[in-house]
């Protein structure tokens, strides 16, 4: 009768032993390569239905251009902090700015996190790494005598529409030339802001979600745009009676055969021309200006930044970061009003 826990081999008697596993090559963290761990973390950041398809693309720019080179074929679990600080040194030494390595390292952190999890590594060498100082820019706007004669100006262009409801809505340009017309409620004077229009680095375009879940928004807009977008609606339906290949994709800002505008062609066409005319220096300005323009005018109007900052589906403290400028004549009658208060002046 055999034992149990015996195997016979030869004649003889043997205890069973383990079976030994060996480690795979493939996974053992001494042999894995950053650049294969970050195409490993985008596939992964791609699956997360809350990731934008532009943001993943933006993180594997940023990945393909300024770390891969650098860092990619080194073993992960070698990459030490002198690495990655000698890295965001080498980009500044070459004339990148300071706020693309502050963008990278908001990138490369949360890789090298999930790189722990994925038990590649025990310590994120970003964690302590210095981070140059970002002077950010006062936001481009136009005052109130400016807003005037820009839109005086641009009465006389195609696209007179497009800068009257980005002045009145202070929406994204991708998000306002996304807009289809069944977006336009016209009873109530109202847009609804609820996609994004995205251009593919490698071609066509793509209608996305907006930035945020803050970014869905209905906003009222006055008489005169809503005329204005009527007149537009009218000319835009003869227009396609005249067009045999016609891409109806219900578009309120589109081109002759229905396909998206391009917010940079419309900037760099019809924009800087119209500051041009309307006696505005064009340096440094942009179509995100005017929606830095929509926001200057509600401050300087007196509205809170909360309203301003759910209007134009951002944050309060995005709204206070980028306008504490705005203006100095909002802080000085706020002054004034004050001292009527206390003094009846």
């Amino acid at each position: 009768m055999r034992k149990r826990g015996f195997r016979r081999f030869s004649g003889i008697y043997r205890t069973a032993l383990p079976r030994q596993v060996l480690p795979d090559p493939v996974t053992t963290p001494v042999s894995v390569l950053l650049g294969e761990t970050l195409d490993r973390w985008l596939k992964h950041k791609s699956a997360n239905r809350k990731a934008r398809t532009r943001t993943i693309a933006n993180y594997e720019w940023l990945l393909s251009t300024y770390v891969k080179p650098a860092l990619g074929s080194k073993a992960i679990a070698e990459v030490s902090e002198s690495d990655v600080q000698e890295l965001y040194n080498d980009l500044l030494r070459r004339g990148i700015g300071a706020k693309t390595v502050r963008n990278l390292h908001k990138v490369l952190e949360p890789a090298f996190t999930r790189a722990i999890g994925w038990k590649l590594l025990s310590e994120n060498p970003c964690k302590h790494v210095e981070l140059p100082v970002w002077d950010r820019k006062e936001a481009r706007y136009l005052t109130p005598e400016q807003t005037q004669a820009f839109l005086a100006a641009a009465r006389q262009d195609k696209w007179y529409i497009a800068f009257l409801i980005a002045v009145e809505t202070g929406a994204r340009p991708n998000e306002y030339l996304a807009l289809r017309w069944n977006d336009v409620n016209f009873d109530e004077r109202s847009v609804r802001i609820c996609r994004s229009l995205y251009w593919p680095p490698g071609g066509g375009f793509e209608f996305t979600k907006p930035k945020t879940q803050r970014s869905v928004r209905t906003k009222t807009i006055s008489r005169q745009a809503i005329e204005a977008l009527r007149q537009h609606r009218r000319v835009q339906l003869e227009q396609r009676m005249q067009t045999r290949d016609y891409q109806d994709c219900d578009l309120i800002f589109a081109t002759e055969i229905g396909t998206p505008l391009s917010w940079r062609n419309l900037g760099r066409r019809h924009l800087k021309p119209l500051l041009t005319a309307s006696g505005i220096p064009e340096d440094g300005f942009s179509m995100y200006s005017l929606r830095h323009t929509h926001a200057s005018l509600r401050i300087i109007n007196g509205d809170s930044l909360r309203v301003v900052a759910e209007d134009m589906g951002t944050s309060v403290a995005m709204i206070d970061i980028t306008y504490s400028h705005v203006p100095r004549s909002l802080q000085t009658s706020a002054a004034e009003r004050l001292a009527g208060l206390l003094y009846g002046t």
